[in-house]
């Protein structure tokens, strides 16, 4: 978008404070949201989304320092050091394809001591740590993380979501406050929610979507707010028509005010009342949208403040909103299900960029799904599976039956998996009910309310009175056990990380998990009493009552509930809490499965047997995590105070805001296609600085540093390589054919008390690992399993290789195809827990999401630096323009062009030459300058690139022929680890100058000169061309002397090259050339065989042809070239494509522009030596008849002259005798002479 910068500096600051005086194992950070300005003033959420100046006046005054203060882009010992956090920022990207930046950034920033004086019951209230909050353009979700550096004392890690909220603005009424732009804040609370009132479940976008809005306030048109994930939230009555449109069409049985349904997005907030549908688009300006912000000025002059609302469908009978959980290729999705008379239809809802597309689910006949089967039919749900192609999974209802129908969006089509039965299974035994025609039914008739589907495990789970999922899309069906017929679920909640809780209509939590037949239910159970029975012991409990809202999983993948309390005093809050999952499961596994004689006691203590098969799952041999998880990240520290006290001031944190802001920015503008000699964004920031730094250090160590701060420029960097964890990450991408290694390490429990070498090993044997891919096509799981008798423990080592069965290429972090890799101990799925600071976390259960296409973070890039080191090699000379510009070099014209090409990894730092397959094109150009040049249409893309138009002659450029592959269009593919193109000579001189140098060795030595093997194959080299077939090199290798001579490594490389870059038929490749290692680990092999280049000829026909001369230098020409490896590479499942100018000057003219200023030259020089030549050869003669001439001519003038006069004389003329002069009124006559007189006039004075 023009003019949308890439980054904006909100002066915010995290306040990480302490917790009251608490001991290091119940110390807690306190972390709150304030600006520069009013550092006492906190918030909770993001409001205010707009830049400020006040931090580029601050910086501006950083005149010796490592930072340029003018760049308008930018805008030690302390007390208590061992305790000041780390915090971390990982900007959420956003679902859109136009902000590529953000995908995977981290910032970790260390907290700056500040003296703030606000008020708390901890011991250092006079002090806190700042961090300046970072905000970008294209993400409004932030997550942080704040941690300990690990010099102090030890205080559990505290995660939490900071996200924008676009739905507000500032107040009227109340200067300087904020409101809620789509309705009225409610204040008392009781006034609207009661206790006991039902829950209804939470439905928004993951993990894209900021503001978390939930309604279903009952008899209220009411919903519940909250930007922090409910740890605060608001009562907003939302400002809509209570309209009930009842007719004959769209029935409706009674008029509610109740907000029906609710779903969030990125940007916007969608709600059904009664059969009405409303749209709000929140004001986010980071977002880069094409939909104005409801309720703006331009809004307020169309419509009423009850107005703010946009109505959707409103020629439609809307029954529910159906919400799609995850986005897709750049876009949201939601569903609207029709309902009265149109209680067949379905419409898709596409977002993207805050435009909204709904499209009517139909085939190409203008089918629905409903035409199918036989009426009464009605649509129930729906949901995406975006597996292979996105496509929709549709429950129908019809006569007390229910039938899944799947329709493709590529072919319009409908599907029809195989059908539901009409009653439930009964159950047998504790696993899966698979459905194979042999089970018996029950009475009880199915009921099926939704469907979900994980999109990363490939399940598919429908929910009623009953669960069912499969796996195969819809093919076989299994049955969950454990949950009775006589309840039915209410809503669903996945956590795509293996977990999902369901509430039935007695509003009683479940707890299932992926892979386990079994579901659990958590409250109420004995667990649960139990659990609430060990909090009371704590002190009484000051909420009288409560009510559960809603059930969601959080970021982290924490199972969370909202409740809705009220005291004894009557004042009523809503709060967020965990539901410990784990506790539960650890009580009800102890409570339910330890029998009494399992129970003994060991000096006064009671001794239970744990019902894990280990003690403890540690994974190790992890690769760095950011090379997989693909997360880039930033490290900023603030800059060093030179206060003796090490406290920062508020214009030291503006400092650091400003310098925070600059990093963020290099990274955002990164896009160079050319390739720097570091690819790092921070590079470019100190290229100019690092010669100075010690002079900088100097003024710091003598406190003469501006702004009373010291910048150290090792401070704010890019780090590549990050640390090895013992943990998996939260998802890895592989790219075609890549494999990710670890090991798992499993310690038994009780392997001291085994000192029998027999028990022990019986007790390893009991111990087992399974692995389970989403689809084995795809990947492939190698396992390794090593049993460590001495240790008492079980070393599994797992691979996982991608199997290259995807055959299509995608831009960098899009079309993923996602997979799940779980790993789970036999028998210890629900019965092992670990103790940790925070709680008991389940353990012998691991999901790992795995994410298959190309990578985020890889992009190509133009070598431009080893472009012209070659090519100044290789053609023994270089011209540059004679305007150079340090941004684009020049190339010159009759120069061959040797381009390279590298990959560049953007996290990991690393950098290769680009080996596959590519296509070379020039797409657009223009002379002189990059102002005349303009994009080339398809047509001309093809006359001038493609071979097969060659006849039209407009061929911008071309190569010497070879065995090169070409599309059918006519390009060339290239590529760099086969193709030799650049001539048959200039591989020769490759390839046989190291070949001479090596000879040129050997005869040095006395050694080799008495060898008659060297004097044959001397010959053989001179004389004959079998040199591959000769029997020499084979007669050499069973010499000891000659295979321990370094010389014979590098002669026999040379061999094999030369052997290999001989085009001739006599040439054969020799077996032993092409099977040694010495020949095919040769790096000069690889370098001459990823040569390319390319002639500019620049054809009749050509854009480039006739280019005239600008003055009295030669024409220059700017070409738009476009290299892509898309369709003709198999080495990768990225679509590298690289788009990027090059200048090229000293074009020639055009052959009939050059053939008529070659004649006119030619015909001034012969001109010009033919009056040379006759001037030389007759100068004399010459002179003679043009003085001659010249005389003739003036006497000619006279003769005419004097003519005239005479003939002119008046009547009183005097007539004089010959020879006189005759004088008329002051003027002179002079009469002429009788011929046969001197013809020399005399020259007479008066």
């Amino acid at each position: 978008m023009p003019g949308w910068p890439l980054a904006q500096l909100w002066p915010l600051a995290l306040s990480v404070l302490w917790a009251p005086l608490c001991r290091p194992q119940a110390c807690e950070w306190l972390v709150r949201l304030s600006a520069l300005e009013n550092l006492h003033e906190f918030h909770w959420s993001l409001e205010k989304q707009q830049p400020v100046a006040s931090v580029q006046r601050v910086m501006e005054t950083l005149t010796d320092q490592a930072v340029d203060p003018l760049d308008q882009k930018a805008v030690s010992s302390v007390l208590f050091q061992e305790d000041e956090p780390v915090v971390t920022v990982r900007f959420q990207e956003p679902p859109t394809l136009s902000v590529r930046s953000l995908r995977g950034l981290e910032a970790v920033l260390t907290a700056a001591p500040l003296l703030d004086e606000v008020s708390c019951h901890s011991e250092v209230c006079s002090m806190g740590w700042y961090v300046p909050f970072p905000l970008l353009n294209g993400s409004v979700v932030y997550r942080v993380l704040v941690q300990t550096n690990g010099l102090g004392r030890h205080i559990p890690d505290k995660s939490f979501a900071m996200n924008v909220d676009g739905y507000v603005r500032p107040s009227k009424s109340s200067p300087g406050l904020m409101e809620r732009s789509f309705g009225t804040e409610v204040v008392a609370l009781p006034s609207m929610m009661r206790s006991l009132h039902p829950s209804r479940p939470l439905w928004f976008v993951r993990p894209v979507t900021p503001v978390l809005v939930l309604g279903g306030v009952p008899n209220n048109k009411a919903v519940l707010v909250s930007s922090t994930e409910f740890r605060h939230s608001t009562l907003v009555e939302v400002s809509i028509d209570s309209c009930w449109v009842g007719s004959l069409s769209c029935p409706q049985a009674s008029f509610s005010s109740t907000i029906q349904d609710v779903i969030s997005t990125e940007s916007a907030v969608f709600i059904r009342q009664n059969q009405l549908v409303y749209r709000f688009t929140g004001d986010f300006a980071l977002l880069p949208l094409t939909e104005k912000p409801s309720g703006t000025e331009i809004h307020r002059a169309e419509r009423q403040r009850d107005k703010f609302w946009t109505r959707m469908f409103k020629g439609l009978c809307v029954e529910r909103l159906v919400p799609v959980y995850l986005p897709f290729n750049g876009k949201e999705y939601f569903y609207v299900v029709g309902g009265g008379w149109q209680g067949g239809y379905i419409y898709s809802v596409e977002l993207q960029d805050g435009s909204i597309y709904s499209y009517d689910i139909v085939d190409q006949g203008g089918k629905r799904p409903c035409d199918f089967v036989e009426p009464p039919c009605k649509i129930v749900w729906a949901a995406q599976d975006p597996v292979y192609t996105l496509s929709d999974i549709i429950l129908i209802e019809m006569d007390r039956s229910f039938k899944l129908v799947k329709y493709s969006r590529d072919t319009a089509a409908f599907m029809f998996p195989t059908p539901l039965p009409t009653f439930i299974p009964r159950e047998q035994g504790s696993g899966f009910l698979i459905l194979t025609g042999s089970e018996s039914f029950t009475d009880t008739p199915l009921v099926i309310r939704g469907v979900e589907f994980n999109p990363y495990s490939w399940l598919l789970i429908l929910w009623g009175n009953t669960l069912i999922c499969s796996y195969d899309s819809a093919d076989t069906y299994m049955f969950f056990t454990g949950f009775p017929a006589t309840q039915m679920i209410k809503y669903f909640a996945l956590s795509f990380q293996g977990e999902f809780t369901f509430i039935t209509e007695d509003e009683e939590v479940w707890w299932g998990l992926e892979g386990n037949p079994q579901v659990v239910l958590l409250r109420p159970s004995p667990a649960w009493d139990s659990l609430v029975m060990l909090q009371q012991l704590r002190g009484p409990a000051a909420v009288e009552q409560e009510s559960l809202l809603t059930v969601f999983y959080s970021t982290e993948g924490q199972l969370q509930e909202v409740v809705y309390t009220e005291s004894v005093a009557g004042v009523g809050s809503v709060a967020k809490r965990r539901i410990p999952v784990s506790e539960l499961l650890s009580l009800l596994r102890f409570s339910s499965h330890l029998p009494s004689s399992s129970v003994t006691r060991q000096g006064g203590r009671f001794v239970f047997p744990s019902p894990c098969p280990f003690q403890r799952m540690r994974f190790e041999s992890l690769p760095p995590p950011n090379l997989f998880s693909r997360i880039q990240h930033y490290r900023a520290e603030p800059p060093e105070v030179l206060d003796p006290a090490g406290f920062y001031s508020p214009s030291s944190l503006s400092i650091y805001h400003g310098l925070l802001y600059q990093l963020l920015w290099l990274h955002s503008q990164y896009n160079r296609p050319y390739g720097d000699p570091v690819h790092d964004p921070t590079w470019r920031w100190w290229k100019n600085k690092a010669m100075y730094e010690d002079y900088y250090s100097y003024l710091a160590s003598n406190r003469r540093s501006s702004g009373g701060v010291h910048v150290e420029m090792r401070h704010y960097a890019k780090e590549h390589r990050g640390w090895s964890q013992h943990s998996l990450p939260d998802r890895i991408y592989l790219d075609r054919t890549s494999a990710y290694h670890f090991t798992v390490y499993l310690s038994l429990r009780d392997r001291a008390q085994l000192h029998d070498v027999s028990s022990l090993q019986k007790k390893l044997s009991s111990v087992w690992l399974a692995t389970v891919i989403s689809n084995i096509d795809y990947i492939n799981i190698l396992v390794t399993r090593q049993e460590l008798i001495n240790r008492g423990a079980v070393l599994y080592q797992i691979t996982l290789v991608d199997r290259a069965k995807i055959t299509t290429q995608s831009l960098t972090g899009l079309n993923l195809r996602s997979f799940s890799f779980t790993l789970s101990v036999m028998n210890g799925m629900k019965s092992c827990y670990q103790e940790t600071e925070s709680g008991l976390e389940r353990q012998g259960y691991t999901m790992l999401p795995v994410s298959v296409g190309c990578p985020p973070g890889r992009r190509i890039a133009f070598d431009i630096t080893y472009t012209l080191q070659y090519t100044k090699e290789t053609n023994k000379r270089y011209f540059d323009c004679p305007d150079p510009d340090p941004e684009m070099p020049c190339f010159y014209y009759e120069d061959t062009f040797y381009p390279f090409f590298q990959i560049q990894d953007m996290v990991s730092g690393d950098s290769g030459q680009f080996l596959g397959s590519y296509t070379f094109l020039i797409i657009g150009g223009g002379p002189y300058s990059l102002d005349n040049m303009r994009h080339y249409s398809e047509e001309e893309i093809l006359r001038y690139n493609s071979q097969s138009h060659s006849d039209k002659m407009a061929l911008i450029w071309t190569m010497p022929e070879g065995n090169v592959n070409k599309t059918e269009q006519g390009f060339y593919i290239f590529q760099g680890t086969a193709n030799s193109v650049c001539g048959l000579w200039s591989l020769l001189s490759l390839c046989v100058s190291p070949l001479l140098l090596c000879i040129l060795l050997c005869i040095v030595s006395p050694l080799c000169l008495s060898s008659p093997l060297f004097v044959s194959l001397l010959s053989s080299v001179c004389v004959s061309p079998l040199l591959c077939v000769s029997p020499l090199v084979c007669l050499c290798l069973s010499s000891p002397l000659c295979l321990s001579s370094r010389l014979f490594v590098s002669l026999l490389s040379s061999v094999s090259l030369l052997c290999l870059c001989l085009p001739s038929p006599l040439c054969l490749p020799s077996p032993l050339c092409l099977s040694s290692p010495l020949c095919l680990s040769s790096p000069l092999l690889l370098y001459c065989s990823l040569l390319f280049c390319c002639s500019w000829i620049c054809q009749t026909r050509s854009p480039c042809s006739d280019v005239t001369a600008d003055g009295l230098r030669a024409p220059d020409f700017y070409f738009f070239v476009e290299v892509s490896n898309r369709g003709v590479d198999t080495s990768t499942y990225c679509d590298y494509k690289l788009q990027f100018v090059i200048h090229i000057h000293g074009l020639p003219l055009n052959a009939y522009r050059g053939l008529f200023c070659m004649l006119v030259t030619m015909g001034i020089l012969c001109s010009v030596l033919f009056c040379f030549i006759l001037y030389q050869c007759c100068s004399h003669v010459i002179y003679q008849k043009i003085t001659g001439v010249i005389n003739n001519i003036k006497h000619s003038m006279l003769q005419t002259s004097g003519s005239e006069v005479y003939h002119s004389v008046s009547e009183e003329t005097l007539h004089l005798p010959r020879g006189s002069i005759a004088v008329h009124r002051g003027s002179v006559m002079a009469k002429p002479r009788p011929p046969g007189l001197d013809a020399h006039p005399h020259h007479c004075g008066i």
